[in-house]
């Protein structure tokens, strides 16, 4: 053990002074290294330097170039310099005037007087595209003749109401004005006539009358007094379906007289307040307790729509007629005495009381 210690101590005696040495030449050797690297770039940034100076001299000798091979304008007389400050002639200058031209060409361009482009004094102004811009600088036009002036007349006068002219006439006392036509046919309130439904050809007594002698519908209203209305004596035979649906609403009792013969089934429709008939007896058409018959008294043709309660129907009777019981108030029929084989179109809110021939 002890002799490997005394190795090491020796061997670390002869290895110091060798590391040391190494170390510098190292450290040399990285600094020569650098210092050539910034040699180098300082020489690449000369030459790029002198490139773009040499480029800059370049640019200037054409542009001196272009200014000596230029003509100057007709009255300037003098010589100019080349770049080695020789005299160089100038074609279509005088020889007694010289322009003075500074020594370095290069760095100055020389302003040759008649250039309009050089001679703010000579440069037109350029109007603006927008007068707004410069309201200073718009210039009325004024025409140079004002009196030749022909104002613009609109096409459509009705477009400017303020430029219409009236028109007058020549002569304004052979104006006539214009008057309406007066109305030819007057009418009075309360004596307009109806006009006559379908198939009315003629009034009498009131009632509107077809060629058929059928009374149709009535023509004057007067002819009904305080409910009560009359049939014409003459000049008709009958009354048609639906005669009264206009203008009979208040009749609460009719007289019909004995040259009427033909009533309709349905005729007294409308005359809703309707409480009493009365019919002088012809042909097969009567009258019993207000109760208009016909058929020999077989048939209810009429019924007062206006009348209320309870009817009892003669024993007699075996059929209604159509619109017999039209509007009808009654409540209650009975036909319980009665073999009734057609009720015609009855109201379901009438209750009909009737019994079997068994019963009977």
């Amino acid at each position: 053990m002890g002799n490997k210690m005394e190795w090491c101590e020796r061997f670390d005696a002869g290895w110091k002074p060798v590391v040391c040495p190494e170390r510098v030449k190292r450290l040399i050797l990285v600094f020569v290294i650098l210092g050539a690297m910034i040699l180098w770039i300082r020489q690449a940034d000369c030459v790029g330097a002198e490139h773009v100076q040499q480029a800059q001299i370049s640019d200037r000798t054409g542009s001196d170039e272009t200014l000596r091979q230029k003509p100057l304008p007709d009255g300037i007389r003098g010589s100019a310099l080349d770049r080695a400050g020789k005299a160089l002639p100038v074609t279509g200058i005088a020889s007694d005037s010289a322009v003075e031209i500074p020594a370095n060409s290069l760095d100055a361009v020389p302003v040759i007087p008649g250039n309009p482009a050089d001679d703010p004094a000579d440069t037109v102004p350029v109007m603006p595209g927008n007068p707004a811009e410069n309201p200073s600088g718009i210039v009325p036009v004024i025409p140079e003749n004002p009196s030749d002036i022909v104002p613009v007349i609109p096409e459509n006068p009705a477009e400017n109401p303020s430029d219409m002219v009236p028109v007058m006439p020549e002569n304004p006392s052979d104006t006539v004005p214009e008057v309406p036509d007066a109305p030819t046919d007057t009418e009075v309130p309360g004596t307009e006539e109806e006009v006559p439904p379908a198939g009315g050809s003629a009034v009498v007594g009131g009632f509107y009358v077809n060629a058929d002698g059928m009374i149709t519908g009535i023509a004057d209203q007067t002819i009904v007094s305080d409910g009560y209305m009359e049939l014409p004596s003459e000049g008709c035979v009958g009354i048609q379906s639906g005669a009264f649906l206009s203008g009979a609403g208040d009749v609460r009792e009719i007289y019909i007289p004995g040259n009427i013969t033909v009533i309709e089934e349905g005729a007294f429709r409308g005359m809703v307040q309707m409480e009493w008939f009365e019919k002088e007896a012809s042909g097969d058409c009567w009258t019993e307790d207000g109760v208009l018959f016909s058929e020999g008294g077989t048939c209810i043709l009429a019924f007062p729509a206006g009348r209320t309660g309870s009817y009892k129907v003669p024993s007699r009777v075996v059929r209604f007629a159509w619109d017999a019981f039209d509007s009808s108030q009654t409540e209650v029929i009975d036909a319980a005495d009665c073999c009734i084989e057609d009720v015609g179109n009855l109201p379901e809110g009438i209750r009909l009381i009737t019994r079997t021939a068994e019963e009977r």
